[in-house]
C-alpha cells in the first residue's frame, strides 16, 4: 500500500511538473485499444477462438461419452457380475481423469489457450514498442505509460493519449512493405515534418497553459507565499526565482529517478513472471506426459496380464477336460468289464456310484475355477489401487509445486513492496 501511494504521488508530481513547464514530458497509450484496432491481432485472435471452440467440442464430446457409459452401467447394474461392474467403473474413472487432464492442458491457468494468447500478443507488442520509441524520440517524451497496466494512472487528459498515433504509424509501416525506396523516404519525410509541427503545437499549448497558471497564481497568492514574503523581505525576486527553480529541478530529478526505477522494477517483475510461467508450463507438461505414460503402461500391463490369465485358464480347462474325458473312458471300460462279470443288480449299483463320482469330480473342477477367478480378481484390484495411488501422488506433487510457486510470487511481491 505504501508503494502504491508513493507511485501515485510520483506520477501526480510528474504530471504537475509537466504542467508547470519543466523538461519532463509524459504520454500514455491504451494497449488493449491498440490491439483491438490491429488487423493481425484480430485475425490471430479469431483463429485462437476457433481453436478454443474445437477444444470445447472435444470436452463436450468426452463428457457425453462418460455420461452414456454411466447411464448404461446404471441400467445394466443388476444384470452384471461384480467383476464386470468394477471393470466398467475403472474405465469411467480413467476417462474422467483423461478429461480433467485435457481441460487443464487446454483451458487451465497455464494451459494452451493462455500460453498461445501470450505468444500471439508478444510480436504485436514488440511492433507497438518500436513505434512508441519512434514517437517518443520524435516528440521528445521522457515517459510513455500504459493505461491498461499502470495501476497508478488514476486520471489523465485525452491530449496526452498517443494511442491513435501508434495505430496510424502501424498502418503506415504495413504500407511501406509494398512501397519503393523513394516512396518510403518521402513518407518518412512527411512523418518527420508532421512530428515537428505537432511538437511545436504542443509546446505552444504548454506555454499558454503555464502563462495562464502563472497569472492565476499572481492574482491569488497563497497564505504560505504571503508568510514567506513577510519572513524574508530582504530577498529579491531574482533570488526567490533562483531558489524556486533549484527546488523544482531537484524535485524533477527525484521524481524522474523514482519513476524510472519503478518502471525498471515492473519490467523485471514481469519478465520474472513470464519465465516462471514458462518453467511451470514445461514442468506441468512433463508431469502430464509422465502420468499418461505410466497410465498407458499400467493399462497395457493389465491387458497383458488379463490375456495371459485367460490363456492359462483356457489351457487348464483343456487339461481338465482331457482328464475328465480320460476318466470317463476309464470308467466306461471298467463298467463294461464289470458288466461281463456280475449280474444286473450289481451293474445298477456300480452305475449309480459312477454317476456320483462324476458329479463330485465336476464340483471339484468348478470350485477350482472359482478359486482361481477370485485370486485373479484380487490381483487386479491391487494393481488398480497401485495405479490410483501413483496418480494421486502425482496430483499432490503438482498441487504442492503450484502452491510453492504461488508463495514464491507472493514473497517476491512483498519484498518489492518493502
Amino acid at each position: 500500500m505504501k508503494l502504491l501511494f508513493a507511485s501515485i504521488a510520483t506520477v501526480l508530481t510528474s504530471m504537475s511538473v509537466f504542467a508547470q513547464g519543466a523538461s519532463v514530458r509524459v504520454a500514455y497509450i491504451d494497449m488493449e485499444y491498440i490491439l483491438k484496432k490491429t488487423p493481425e491481432y484480430i485475425e490471430a485472435n479469431n483463429q485462437l477462438e476457433e481453436k478454443a471452440a474445437i477444444w470445447k467440442k472435444e470436452v463436450d464430446s468426452k463428457k457425453a461419452e462418460i455420461k452414456k457409459i454411466k447411464d448404461n452401467l446404471s441400467a445394466e447394474r443388476t444384470l452384471l457380475t461384480r467383476e464386470l461392474i468394477e471393470e466398467r467403473e475403472e474405465n469411467i474413472s480413467l476417462l474422467e481423469n483423461e478429461l480433467l487432464e485435457f481441460q487443464q492442458k487446454k483451458f487451465g491457468a497455464k494451459g494452451d489457450l493462455i500460453t498461445q494468447k501470450i505468444m500471439l500478443v508478444k510480436p504485436i507488442q514488440d511492433q507497438v514498442f518500436t513505434v512508441i520509441q519512434e514517437i517518443a524520440d520524435a516528440k521528445r517524451f521522457d515517459y510513455v505509460l500504459d493505461k491498461g497496466t499502470e495501476s497508478t494512472m488514476l486520471f489523465a487528459t485525452k491530449r496526452h493519449d498517443i494511442s491513435e498515433q501508434v495505430i496510424q504509424r502501424l498502418a503506415r509501416a504495413k504500407k511501406r512493405q509494398n512501397m519503393t525506396g523513394k516512396e518510403v523516404a518521402a513518407l518518412e519525410e512527411q512523418d518527420k515534418a508532421k512530428d515537428q509541427d505537432d511538437l511545436r503545437r504542443e509546446r505552444r499549448e504548454e506555454q499558454a497553459l503555464r502563462k495562464k497558471e502563472f497569472e492565476d497564481s499572481k492574482k491569488t497568492p497563497t497564505k504560505e507565499n504571503s508568510d514567506e514574503s513577510e519572513k524574508e523581505p530582504s530577498k529579491s525576486k531574482e533570488e526567490l526565482a533562483a531558489e524556486n527553480q533549484k527546488l523544482l529541478q531537484e524535485q524533477q530529478k527525484s521524481d524522474a529517478e523514482a519513476l524510472k526505477q519503478k518502471q525498471l522494477d515492473l519490467a523485471a517483475q514481469r519478465q520474472k513472471e513470464i519465465e516462471d510461467r514458462k518453467s511451470q508450463l514445461e514442468q506441468k507438461q512433463q508431469e502430464i506426459a509422465e502420468t499418461k505414460r505410466l497410465a498407458d503402461e499400467q493399462r497395457k500391463r493389465l491387458q497383458q496380464e488379463r490375456l495371459k490369465e485367460l490363456e492359462e485358464q483356457k489351457e487348464k480347462l483343456a487339461v481338465e477336460n482331457e482328464k475328465k474325458k480320460q476318466l470317463l473312458d476309464d470308467l466306461k471300460k471298467q463298467r463294461e468289464q464289470e458288466a461281463l462279470n456280475v449280474g444286473g443288480n450289481k451293474n445298477k449299483v456300480d452305475m449309480n456310484q459312477l454317476v456320483e463320482e462324476r458329479k463330485q469330480q465336476q464340483d471339484k473342477i468348478q470350485k477350482e475355477i472359482a478359486r482361481k477367478k477370485e485370486i485373479a480378481l484380487a490381483e487386479r484390484k491391487a494393481a488398480i489401487e497401485a495405479t490410483r495411488k501413483i496418480q494421486e501422488e502425482k496430483r499432490e506433487r503438482a498441487k504442492q509445486q503450484k502452491e510453492d510457486a504461488k508463495k514464491a510470487r507472493e514473497e517476491l511481491l512483498r519484498n518489492s513492496v518493502k
